[in-house]
């Protein structure tokens, strides 16, 4: 994903994307098959959620007593 992701950052097309990945090897994960451009959009769109949603942690912790013993 992050080579797709590079790739769509210096301006290639998803077409442009499917073509690189399929002509350096790479397969799909389960299928074997090589990718096409709606398979390059889809694996952009996921990136960014996975990206955005590392972005939005939000912790709530409680109130908390710490009480040290001798």
């Amino acid at each position: 994903m992050e080579v797709v992701w590079d790739l769509s950052e210096q301006g290639y097309s998803p077409k442009e994307i499917s073509v690189y990945l399929n002509e350096n090897g790479f397969k799909k994960k389960y299928s074997n098959k090589p990718f096409n451009r709606l398979d390059v959009g889809m694996m952009k769109i996921k990136y960014k959620r996975r990206l955005d949603s590392m972005k939005d942690i939000k912790v709530n912790i409680g109130k908390w007593k710490v009480r040290f013993f001798r």
